[in-house]
């Protein structure tokens, strides 16, 4: 199992869990964590301050986590 599972009193958030699996998921929580506080104003119908290059690198970045977690999971999105 993973570190996160071992854990008897695992963190409650997601990116606190993510960043125990190990070092590339680290990687990945502290970069995707950056974006929490808009996500939470935008789900919270608050206003946000991002711009549409800031939106676009954003969802890069979300498509390179989603891509890579895919992979080693060795799960495709591609139709059969």
């Amino acid at each position: 199992g993973s570190p996160v599972a071992k854990r008897k009193r695992k963190p409650r958030g997601a990116w606190q869990q993510l960043r125990l699996v190990n070092a590339q998921s680290a990687m990945w929580a502290e970069e995707l964590s950056k974006y929490s506080q808009i996500r939470s104003r935008a789900a919270s119908g608050l206003e946000i301050d991002l711009s549409t290059e800031g939106l676009d690198e954003f969802l890069g970045k979300v498509r390179n986590f989603h891509d890579e977690v895919e992979q080693g999971l060795g799960w495709s999105t591609e139709a059969a």
